[in-house]
């Protein structure tokens, strides 16, 4: 009886503990440090096999990145750039060391993406779309990685008590996401939640050419 006491009051401490456990702030030094103005955004590298989730999720990730204060490359005349020099997919773009790509583009920093889901779940009383998404930032001159941060969205809905509805509602669900492309519009929601505080503990501080420059919540708890 005493063991089985002692073993219980165990298990409490170590829920307590674990409780009030926090998250470690991440460590913004290295992009304080290195403070880009500019961003050249290369295509996204992807392990799904959606064809569609490199150019979705590439054609989301500039304007959120924008509105952070920060200049970004036009995303379409670097991917023809790479094109009219004979490379034409994200492995081989990854291949091209950073200071090459200084020299050909300028730019302060890189913003590399790896897709790690872009498809549809059918689950037993729904179907969801699936958005995953990893970005790093390095600096272009020295490799040095600056941020990142890791990002998942759907387009889950909430439960029901209804099992007969829910099949059903789960089955027209999976055909529309196939049929409208939900994944765009979840990609630009996922590009969304990587940059701001809003969706996280991680988000990517306010560039130079946002007035809420070095004023960020994260920088201000420190």
């Amino acid at each position: 009886m005493k063991n089985l006491f002692g073993y219980i009051c165990c298990a409490l401490c170590l829920l307590l503990v674990t409780g009030c456990a926090t998250t470690a702030p991440y460590d913004y030094s290295n992009l304080i440090k290195s403070n880009p103005k500019s961003i050249l955004v290369i295509m996204p590298e992807s392990t799904a096999t959606d064809v569609k989730a490199e150019p979705a999720v590439l054609s989301a990730v500039a304007q959120p990145l924008s509105e952070k204060g920060y200049y970004v490359l036009p995303v379409t005349l670097v991917n023809d750039t790479f094109r009219y020099n004979g490379i034409y997919n994200s492995h081989d773009i990854r291949q091209i060391s950073f200071g090459k790509l200084y020299e050909i583009f300028g730019a302060d920093a890189l913003l590399d993406i790896s897709i790690d889901d872009y498809s549809n779940h059918y689950q037993l009383i729904d179907s969801v779309f699936v958005v995953k998404v990893t970005a790093r930032l390095y600096d272009l001159k020295t490799g040095t990685l600056l941020w990142t941060e890791t990002k998942e969205s759907s387009n889950e809905s909430e439960s029901s008590d209804n099992l007969v509805g829910s099949l059903v509602g789960s089955l027209f669900k999976m055909a529309a996401n196939n049929l409208l492309d939900v994944g765009y519009d979840l990609a630009k929601e996922n590009a969304y939640s990587l940059y701001y505080s809003e969706y996280g503990t991680s988000p990517l501080l306010y560039g130079p050419y946002s007035k809420y420059y070095r004023t960020d919540e994260v920088l201000k708890s420190k």
